[in-house]
């Protein structure tokens, strides 16, 4: 999938966003260092991509509805 504008990478970092949420909150039939990892990893992700100005100026990854 590809991001054209920026919108849509506002849009793919709010979804980046709830599936962190979604980890914390969701205690998975998984042992917890997968899912520790996989939100370490997200949470790098999103970081560097705020660092980066991947997202608009606008963007706050506080306002993903859940």
């Amino acid at each position: 999938m590809r991001l054209n504008s920026i919108e849509e990478r506002d849009q793919a970092g709010q979804v980046i966003e709830l599936i962190r949420r979604t980890i914390l909150s969701f205690r998975p039939d998984r042992p917890e260092d997968d899912w520790t990892e996989a939100y370490e990893l997200l949470v790098k992700a999103q970081e560097s991509l705020i660092k980066n100005h991947f997202y608009s100026e606008k963007f706050d990854p506080k306002l993903a509805a859940y």
